[in-house]
């Protein structure tokens, strides 16, 4: 079975061999970027779509299903390090990469808190652990406000990557985790795939490649 990588790859690949070629994206692209780069978004890009789960011998399918979502979030994120480090944006950090539009973080929101109680009792416990940016941006989503999906993701990856999350949080099963990192990374990743076919598309020699 074939990998998941960006939609327009093969588009990009192809335009890459056309006269204008590569050249065309270096006004889309930061200074020392080069085409390895690309293959390593790409190589990232798909690691973190086509991941379905762990498996730890002797652990109990709560804990595989909790190292799961947290592998998940460490994935997806690198997708996003990587497209930061790729691409010019106007933002200054990876948290402001991707935007959202009110109907956007509407739908999302409302697809975490389907899940039910566990998410406020999951991003209770992990603004405990976080700085001060993502426990505002914490607050701002339980709170019905603006919020920022992206720093929803790097809060987990923060809190797991520094010790202080484990696949076990107490009185949230793990289940509800996966959920709520699963809805994250489709919204994350398809904002990152719609924006590089935009950018592929927009090459001169996108329709003869």
């Amino acid at each position: 079975m074939a990998r998941t990588y960006p939609t327009e790859w093969k588009k990009f690949c192809r335009t890459i061999s056309t006269p204008i070629g590569f050249n065309y994206y270096t006004k889309n692209i930061k200074k020392n970027v080069s085409l390895g780069d690309f293959n390593m978004f790409s190589a990232r890009y798909s690691l973190a779509k086509d991941f379905i789960g762990i498996d730890i011998q002797n652990a109990t399918m709560k804990t595989k299903l909790g190292y799961e979502a947290l592998m998940n979030a460490l994935l997806v994120w690198s997708v996003v390090e990587y497209y930061y480090i790729i691409f010019k944006t106007q933002s200054n950090s990876h948290y402001d990469l991707l935007t959202y539009n009110k109907s956007e973080l509407t739908a999302i929101r409302n697809k975490i808190n389907a899940i039910g109680f566990d998410v406020e009792k999951f991003y209770k416990f992990t603004k405990l652990h976080c700085d001060s940016k993502h426990t505002l941006n914490i607050d701002e989503f339980l709170n019905n406000r603006d919020y920022n999906p992206v720093m929803l993701l790097s809060a987990i990856r923060h809190v797991f990557s520094h010790g202080k999350l484990t696949a076990n949080v107490s009185n949230v099963k793990s289940a509800s985790v996966n959920s709520i990192v699963n809805i994250l990374k489709t919204c994350i990743l398809s904002k990152i795939d719609d924006d590089f076919s935009s950018i592929v598309k927009s090459h001169p020699n996108y329709l003869i490649a």
